[in-house]
C-alpha cells in the first residue's frame, strides 16, 4: 500500500507522537540502512514466508506460533470483488526462495484485527487495525521455527533503536520476488499514540505484512508489521508499521477451534533440527571486513577463524561457533 501524504496531513495524523528525528535524519538513516538477501533455510529467516493468493499477487507473513502467521489485513482482501478472500485461496510458503520452500500450508482460517474496514480510504489513521492472524492447516512452525512477539509496552522509539536492539525489516519485495530481502539499521522516526510508527526503511510492493524485528536478549522478536509506504515532500519515503498489542490476542476468534500449542507462548522458538545460519553469517562477516571465504553456507576453517576474530574484537568469547546469537551480534555490529 502506497500513500502520498502532504506534510500538513502527516503532521496532523502524528499529533502527539514522540519524534525520534527530523525528516533530514530519516533520509540519512535510510541511506545508512544495510540491505542484503539471505538464505531462507537459516533461522530466523525460515520462519518468514511468502503469503501467496490464488487470485494473484503476494504479501509477506511471519510465523509467531506453530500454526499462526502474522500479516497485514489488507493482504487478505480482494479489491476487484470487494470481498475477503476465502481461506483456501491463501497459501503460506515458509522460507521461500527461488521456487523452493521449507514448508507449505493452506490457511484454515484467519482473523482480522477488530475495527479494520477495508472499504475506508487508505490513511495512516485507519492503519492501527490493518493486521491479521492466519491459522494454518499445518504446524509449519514446528520445523521452520517461529519468532517471539515483544510486549507493546517495550515498543518506544528509544527502545527500538537501543544499542541492545537492532530494528530489521524482512520481506519479499516485488522487485526481488523470489528472495527474502532484509534491511537492518531501520530507525523509528515517529511513534503515534495509536500504535502506528514510521521508520526509515520504506517498503516496496509485496512487503506488506513484513515483520519489523529486533534482536534482544539472545532472540529475534517481532515488534511490528509493515502496512504502507508513506511519501511526502518534506520527509521523502518512510515505512509505516503497526505495533500490535499481544494482549489483543484474546479478541481474535477463529471459526475453527485452536489449541494453546498452536499459538506458541510469545517467545521465539529455534527448531532443534534447523541448521546454523552459516550463509548469512559469512555474508555479514565479509561486510564487516572479516574474510570468511565464500558465502556458500559451508563451514570451513577460514570461516571459523573469521568468527573468532570478530568475537575477540567485540568482547565475546572466541569459540568460533556459528549460532543465532552470533547472527544477532553481527547485525548489531553493522551500525
Amino acid at each position: 500500500m502506497h500513500l502520498r501524504t502532504p506534510a500538513a496531513l502527516l503532521a496532523l495524523l502524528l499529533a502527539g507522537a514522540a519524534l525520534a528525528g527530523e525528516a533530514s535524519r530519516a533520509a540519512a538513516a535510510a541511506e545508512k540502512a544495510e540491505s542484503f538477501t539471505v538464505d531462507s533455510r537459516d533461522y530466523p529467516w525460515s520462519a518468514i514466508g511468502r503469503l501467496n493468493r490464488s487470485t494473484g499477487g503476494f504479501c509477506t507473513g511471519v510465523l509467531i506460533g506453530p500454526r499462526i502467521v502474522l500479516t497485514a489485513a489488507h493482504c487478505l482482501y480482494y479489491k476487484r470483488t470487494s470481498h475477503w478472500l476465502p481461506p483456501e485461496a491463501i497459501h503460506f510458503l515458509a522460507g521461500y526462495s527461488r521456487g523452493e520452500f521449507g514448508g507449505h500450508s493452506l490457511a484454515r482460517d484467519y482473523a482480522v484485527a477488530p475495527g479494520y474496514d477495508p472499504a475506508k480510504p487508505a490513511a495512516i489513521g485507519t492503519e492501527p487495525t490493518d493486521w491479521a492472524l492466519v491459522l494454518l492447516e499445518e504446524p509449519l512452525g514446528d520445523a521452520a521455527g517461529y519468532l517471539g512477539w515483544a510486549a507493546k509496552s517495550a515498543q518506544a522509539p528509544t527502545d527500538l533503536t537501543h544499542p541492545n536492539g537492532r530494528l530489521l525489516e524482512a520481506g519479499y519485495r516485488q522487485s526481488r520476488a523470489h528472495l527474502l530481502s532484509v534491511r537492518s539499521g531501520c530507525e523509528v522516526v515517529a511513534l503515534a499514540a495509536n500504535g502506528v510508527f514510521l521508520h526509515s526503511c520504506d517498503s516496496i510492493q509485496g512487503e506488506s505484512g513484513s515483520p519489523l524485528i529486533i534482536f534482544a536478549q539472545g532472540a529475534f522478536q517481532v515488534v511490528g508489521v509493515q502496512v504502507a509506504r508513506i511519501t511526502s515532500r518534506k520527509s521523502g519515503a518512510l515505512g509505516a508499521a503497526i505495533a500490535p498489542d499481544p494482549a489483543s490476542l484474546s479478541k481474535f476468534h477463529f471459526g475453527h477451534a485452536t489449541h494453546p500449542e498452536d499459538w506458541g507462548n510469545s517467545e521465539a522458538r529455534i527448531p532443534a533440527k534447523r541448521r546454523a545460519p552459516v550463509a548469512t553469517v559469512q555474508q555479514l562477516l565479509a561486510r564487516l571486513g572479516y574474510d570468511p571465504g565464500s558465502a556458500d553456507g559451508v563451514m570451513r576453517e577460514k570461516t571459523t577463524d573469521a568468527v573468532k576474530r570478530f568475537q575477540r574484537d567485540h568482547g565475546h568469547p572466541p569459540d568460533g561457533v556459528v549460532s543465532v546469537a552470533l547472527l544477532g551480534q553481527l547485525i548489531e555490529a553493522l551500525r
